[in-house]
């Protein structure tokens, strides 16, 4: 490798995103949740039988799980595996870092990601249902969707705050470190981050069971929902809504025969 390549090469560095934190996913769901609610409800005054809060919580729940699932992809696309990176660089990160805890880390996002998708997809087909119909089950579901995709983030915190500090100090390599060929023998510095073991737990699959919820969310994640929906949650107009029932808009056009 040249000095032009190495410098290309740790630029791909220098220009990785810094890596989010629990700030970021509150945020994301404040975000998508106020979206959803100002979406809907210029959607009800354009058509005055259209429900807006049943359709503002569905697609919450939708779009915070697309919200998380683009986050953590975007990380794990961008640290590459070392065996696609140059060999300077990849001696550089191992004499820093636990090389299997790297790959942890990482295996933990993807699984993340498919945990998000398959959290938020479940719940949507719950808030689908026709007996879906009060304003408490919309909450409660809700509250449990995001509750369960806050846990999936929180879960894999210090797996993001390890790959942020892998970030870090590959952004701060000079020329000089990478061109210094004992580099590989400073066995001082060796592993001076390494992932918690108790990192990610929970996470080993993919798979998410809809009967075990109160098994899998953490109470902190639920407590910090909750907390949203008090700062954040949906402001009810009294036409809106007939005491805690919904409208029956949705089941009456469910009803309907198809037109021809």
């Amino acid at each position: 490798m040249d000095k032009a390549e190495m410098v290309d090469e740790m630029m791909i560095f220098k220009k990785m995103s810094v890596l989010p934190t629990e700030k970021d996913f509150l945020d994301a769901i404040v975000s998508v949740s106020l979206q959803e609610l100002k979406r809907s409800s210029l959607k009800s005054k354009a058509c005055p039988k259209f429900d807006p809060i049943h359709m503002a919580y569905r697609e919450t729940v939708r779009f915070v799980g697309t919200t998380f699932s683009a986050m953590v992809s975007k990380v794990f696309k961008e640290f590459r595996p070392l065996d696609e990176t140059h060999p300077v660089f990849g001696r550089l990160i191992s004499q820093r870092f636990d090389i299997s805890h790297l790959s942890l880390a990482v295996a933990q996002l993807v699984n993340a990601k498919r945990l998000f998708y398959s959290i938020s997809m479940r719940f949507v087909q719950l808030l689908n249902k026709d007996d879906c119909d009060s304003l408490d089950k919309c909450k409660r579901l809700n509250v449990a969707a995001l509750g369960c995709l806050l846990t999936v983030a929180m879960r894999i915190l210090p797996c993001l705050a390890y790959l942020e500090k892998v970030r870090q100090y590959m952004a701060q390599a000079t020329e000089k470190n990478l061109e210094d060929e004992n580099v590989a023998t400073l066995t001082n510095k060796k592993h001076v981050a390494l992932l918690p073991k108790e990192a990610c737990t929970g996470l080993h699959t993919p798979r998410f069971d809809i009967q075990n919820v109160a098994g899998f969310v953490l109470p902190e994640a639920v407590a910090r929902v909750e907390e949203l929906e008090l700062e954040y949650g949906l402001k009810l107009q009294d036409n809106q809504l007939d005491s805690a029932k919904l409208t029956h808009t949705r089941r009456e056009r469910l009803s309907l025969p198809l037109a021809s």
